[in-house]
């Protein structure tokens, strides 16, 4: 997800990363020397420069989880950001590559749900409810309204509060039934082309006034 990018006058939030090459984890480095470094020679220099004494910093890792989460995932991958140091930016060195921080380590780490950035660098600007969430989770420890943003549009299908029987392309169950119903004839094509629908379609409507057209469409594709 993207975060707010317009309301240019309001004061930025970061969240950064600390592994270089995703394996090099530089925390304990930026945490002792109180700074924050761009690993990158080429990339997000102007946005590092764009940096202001005063602006919320927080370094986070971004990964998936489908156990141990706090609410029912029902089995699918769910974003995660974890929140492992926070501060203050005091200073920035204009060179595209550091800034000093006021840090403070963030024990235990903390997770935050859906509304994630696995890059390197994420300005975030307050104004819209995800945004102000985030900031305000990170920043001033408050919890996340879980239950709102998995209800929200863009993640309530997969987690949200509804009967999994409400959900939008329940119906894709029921052909699924179908198609393991059909397994059983994968040796037998002869008694699937001749054989009675029921043990296939044994729920109305397709029963009767359906089986005459069913018959031949299944005797099209069968043979």
């Amino acid at each position: 997800m993207n975060a707010k990018t317009e309301n240019s006058g309001a004061r930025a939030s970061w969240f950064v990363g600390a592994s270089y090459g995703g394996t090099d984890d530089q925390l304990p480095r930026f945490l002792s020397e109180g700074i924050w470094e761009n690993g990158y020679e080429d990339k997000h220099l102007d946005v590092v420069r764009s940096m202001r004494p005063g602006d919320h910093i927080a370094i986070k890792s971004s990964y998936t989880r489908k156990h141990g989460l706090p609410f029912e995932s029902r089995g699918q991958a769910v974003s995660v950001m974890a929140i492992k140091a926070i501060g203050t930016i005091t200073e920035n060195l204009n060179d595209g590559k550091r800034v000093k921080v006021d840090w403070t380590k963030v024990e235990p780490v903390r997770e935050w749900y859906f509304y994630t950035h696995r890059g390197t660098v994420w300005r975030v600007l307050p104004g819209e409810w995800m945004t102000d969430g985030l900031i305000a989770f990170a920043f001033d420890n408050k919890p996340q309204d879980v239950e709102r943003f998995r209800n929200a549009p863009y993640w309530r299908e997969r987690f949200g509060s509804v009967a999994p029987d409400k959900h939008r392309f329940g119906w894709t169950k029921f052909y699924e039934a179908i198609a393991d119903k059909l397994l059983t004839y994968r040796t037998n094509r002869a008694a699937l082309v001749e054989g009675d629908l029921a043990p296939v379609f044994p729920d109305p409507p397709y029963s009767q006034r359906n089986a005459a057209s069913l018959t031949v469409e299944r005797r099209a594709w069968a043979a």
